[in-house]
């Protein structure tokens, strides 16, 4: 028979692999953005993926959001050289 104390380790490392959840506060403040537009997207069905936990709760994985502003990612191409000047 296992003690408590293992049910509880056993438990600890079965949910490691869960995702880090942010809440809707932490993702506008990280982005700069207001909760309003996080809210605003959702109604819309655009942005970011969420997770909703009840009525009002909502909250956002950190994997999803990393994956989102990689997917958003602008990486301008280096301008083409300009021609060396001729000596005069």
């Amino acid at each position: 028979m296992s003690s408590p104390d293992r049910r509880e380790d056993a438990a600890v490392t079965d949910t490691a692999a869960l995702p880090v959840l942010l809440t809707e506060t932490e993702v506008a403040q990280w982005l700069g953005m207001s909760t309003e537009s996080l809210r605003a997207d959702r109604a819309r069905g655009v942005g970011l993926p969420f997770i909703r936990l009840g009525l009002r709760r909502v909250r956002y994985s950190a994997d999803d959001v990393r994956e989102y502003l990689a997917a958003r990612t602008v990486r301008p191409r280096a301008a083409p050289e300009a021609p060396a000047p001729q000596g005069q």
